[in-house]
């Protein structure tokens, strides 16, 4: 079992999920930017994080059916933001690095808010996968909803945590926490998925 970038359902074969739990955005995520020198629309060129599989294939079907961008160029490579953009017009930044980036004097696109503007949808960026074969008792099931309660009850604590660690402050931290992310893989954020893996495999990113 893990948590797993959703691309990764579509190329694994015999995962299933653990219902009803993920981390998705239904607006903003806050924390999955495409940050640049030039207008989306001018873009030729990004950097890439190359932890970030499903990220990037939100990038990709962005710029290509969104913008009507072909032939950009992609570079994979480590998360440093300030690396990235000395090497490319414009990069991809995901956690941390996203939260905590200067983007002054850059143009901010945040992709979750860019695929609802398009497409009307939240969007869903990781949930548990479980490996074929591997059969949970309702017991097991239920520890996955105890963590997601036992963690939103102690929101305060678990930003305060991360504002020390980060740099960032409590209160964009628990904003971030409480408004950016969602964690129920409700019927919106199933149909937002649906989507994703159509334009996925209409792009060839997945089967």
């Amino acid at each position: 079992m893990g948590l797993i970038p959703v691309i990764e359902y579509k190329r694994i074969p015999g995962l299933s999920v653990i219902p009803d739990i993920c981390i998705g955005a239904k607006r903003e995520a806050k924390s999955v930017l495409f940050i640049s020198r030039v207008p989306i629309e001018d873009v030729t060129e990004v950097a890439v994080d190359s932890s970030s599989r499903t990220s990037v294939a939100l990038l990709r079907i962005i710029l290509t059916e969104f913008y009507g961008k072909n032939g950009v160029t992609y570079e994979v490579g480590q998360p440093d933001a300030a690396q990235m953009l000395s090497r490319r017009e414009s990069a991809l930044l995901i956690g941390d690095p996203a939260l905590k980036f200067n983007l002054d004097g850059c143009l901010v696109y945040d992709l979750a808010a860019q695929w609802k503007a398009f497409t009307g949808l939240p969007f869903v960026f990781a949930f548990w996968g479980v490996r074929q074969g591997i059969k949970l008792s309702d017991e097991e099931r239920g520890l996955f909803y105890q963590s997601r309660a036992e963690g939103l009850a102690n929101l305060p604590g678990i930003a305060e945590l991360y504002s020390e660690k980060l740099g960032v402050s409590r209160e964009e931290i628990l904003q971030y926490f409480c408004v950016n992310l969602n964690y129920t893989l409700d019927e919106a954020n199933q149909k937002g998925l649906e989507e994703f893996y159509r334009l996925a495999a209409k792009l060839r990113l997945i089967e």
